[in-house]
Order: C-alpha cells, then structure tokens, then sequence
C-alpha cells in the first residue's frame, strides 16, 4: 500500500475539522444566546404576572367592598323597616292590655276590632317580612352573579397569561 497523501487532501481534510470546529463554536455561542434571553424573558414574564395578579386582585377587593357596602345598606334599611314595624306593633299590643283592664266597660265588639286590627297588622308584617326575604334572595342572587363573573375574568386573565407564556 502506498501511504503518501498529497498535500491537497491534507489541507481539504484541515480545513473541514476547522470548519467544523467553528461550526460547534457558533453552534454553543448560539445556544447560550438564547438560554440567556429565555432566562430574561422568563424574568419578566413572572414580574408581569405578579402585577397583574396584584392589579386583579386589588380590583376584586374594590368589587367586594362595593358589594358588601352596598349589601350593609340594604340589611340597614330593612333593619331599620323592621324596628319601625315592631315598635308600632308594640302599640297595639299597648292598646290590647290598657283594654283588658277595661274589660267590664268595654263591649265585645271593641275587643274583636282590636283583633282584627292586630290581625291586620300581622298580615302587614309578613308581607315586610316576605318583602324582606326577596330582596335577600335577590341580594345573594346578585353576589352569585358577582362571583360568577368574577371567576369567569379571573379565568380569562389567566388564559392571557398562559398565551404569553406560551407566546414566548
């Protein structure tokens, strides 16, 4: 076997180990490149959630004291109806027990339209009382709608923030 290479394959095969040599090193530089902006934007992504967590979540807070003031309120006034109500219901009970002493002067009849007007009064006060009980419902029906589209804001935030993410 002849064992003599000509220089024109010796250099042919030196310069394709250096080119290859550079390639790796573009190769690595490259890489190293992009786990360094990866590791940025990684970085910032996090910093853009946060805030936009603590942004979401500040607005929520605003939206349940708005509900919670507005819901005060409301049990404010109806307390306010109901203290008015019984009060005046204590008059008549007031009214029936001055009558019981009274009872040999007075008729029959004075006792049965007191009764019918404590019974007028009852009648009243289960309407407030049902009155009371819609507006309750419709309170709660209101906070469930509240909460609803709360979660659902909070779910579509979230999905933007996947999709950046993902984006990126």
């Amino acid at each position: 076997m002849n064992n003599k290479f000509s220089i024109g394959v010796v250099v042919a095969i030196v310069l394709q180990v250096s080119a290859f040599v550079w390639w790796t090193a573009q190769q690595a530089q490259t890489i190293m490149q992009l786990e360094t902006e990866m590791a940025e934007l990684t970085a910032k992504t996090e910093q853009e959630k946060q805030f936009n967590l603590q942004r979401d979540v500040s607005e929520l807070k605003l939206q349940l004291v708005e509900l919670e003031n507005k819901t005060g309120e409301v049990f404010e006034m109806l307390s306010g109806n109901i203290d008015d109500r019984f009060s005046n219901m204590g008059k008549y009970v007031d009214d029936s027990n001055n009558s019981q002493n009274d009872v040999d002067s007075k008729n029959h009849e004075h006792y049965l339209s007191l009764f019918g007007v404590i019974e007028t009064e009852f009648a009243k006060h289960e309407t407030w009382i049902d009155d009371i009980e819609s507006a309750i419902d419709q309170l709660l029906g209101e906070a469930e709608r509240l909460q609803a589209e709360l979660d659902r804001k909070i779910e579509e935030l979230d999905k933007k923030l996947s999709d950046r993410i993902s984006d990126r």
